[in-house]
């Protein structure tokens, strides 16, 4: 991945687990306060925005730990395996050039 989108991933992702934290928050303030001081519209809206940002803080921690993260990683360390092989091989047939050289 290039660092521009991994970057754009972090912290697209930090704000999702932000704004859930901040839900989270108000409606512990709401709940403190009573719901009754607040018009019930409000409060059913906050209940649906809470749901809302919950269901993207899901799919964040899905992608960060879940097949998604494992998927991508294992890409990576074979890709990373490949290249040493790749190496060693040409290597070998270096030395494999000089012994039969001489």
């Amino acid at each position: 991945m290039t660092k521009w989108k991994e970057v754009f991933l972090y912290v697209l992702a930090g704000i999702i687990v932000a704004g859930e934290i901040a839900m989270i928050i108000f409606m512990l303030v709401i709940w403190k306060n009573g719901a009754s001081t607040v018009d019930q519209g409000v409060v059913n809206l906050i209940y649906g925005l809470a749901l809302g940002y919950h269901s993207g803080f899901m799919i964040v921690l899905g992608f960060y730990f879940g097949s998604s993260k494992g998927s991508s990683d294992k890409t990576e360390m074979m890709a990373k395996t490949a290249e040493e092989t790749a190496v060693t091989v040409q290597k070998n047939v270096e030395i494999d050039k000089t012994i039969n050289a001489t």
